[in-house]
């Protein structure tokens, strides 16, 4: 494999829309893989040589998610701790009436016929304000992308394994209810 000084000599950040199904590291390899640095192992796992420029990304988002990952090259990935801190913006899509055994659209479905006629988008807004915004105590599902050991809790938990997630303080500045149908 020639590597050519235009991929040595790559440092930055570029943002890249991950789709989902894909997971973080899915997007890392493809990028390898389109600059033609794919990782070479030898016959027992181990790295054969040092890739010509590092590469690596600012927080693994769920395989199911789609959204903005951020890719560092080179001395780029120094920098991309700083974003981790940074505020973030997210969109998410929910059903009424219905629950799965892993809290996402990929469980197996385990209430599908809840009532919720009663339910308004008025009622919605004003929890939404109450509990979700400010500084909240926040536990990850456990089939979050989250590690634990080094693995994907939503590995282990797939696995059969018990996971307690940490509880941590996240801070909503807004949170905003776009439709309601």
């Amino acid at each position: 494999l020639i590597m050519t000084d235009r991929v040595k000599a790559l440092d930055g950040i570029v943002p890249l829309l991950k789709r989902g199904g894909v997971s973080s590291y899915d997007v890392i390899r493809r990028v390898k893989s389109v600059l033609g640095i794919a990782e070479q192992r030898g016959r027992r796992g181990r790295r054969r040589r040092k890739p010509p420029v590092k590469i690596g990304h600012a927080g693994t988002l769920d395989p199911l998610a789609s959204g903005v990952l951020l890719v560092g090259f080179g001395r780029g990935c120094k920098l991309l701790n700083h974003f981790l801190k940074s505020d973030k913006r997210y969109t998410a899509v929910g059903r009424f009436g219905q629950a799965t055994d892993s809290m996402d659209a990929d469980g197996a479905i385990i209430v599908d016929d809840a009532p919720f006629d009663h339910v308004t988008a008025t009622q919605i807004e004003g929890i939404v304000r109450e509990q979700f915004v400010g500084a909240i105590e926040q536990q990850a599902p456990v089939f979050s992308a989250l590690k634990v050991g080094g693995k994907p809790m939503y590995e282990l938990a797939r696995a059969g394994v018990a996971v307690e997630p940490k509880t941590r303080t996240v801070n909503v500045y807004e949170l905003d209810l776009v439709a309601f149908e």
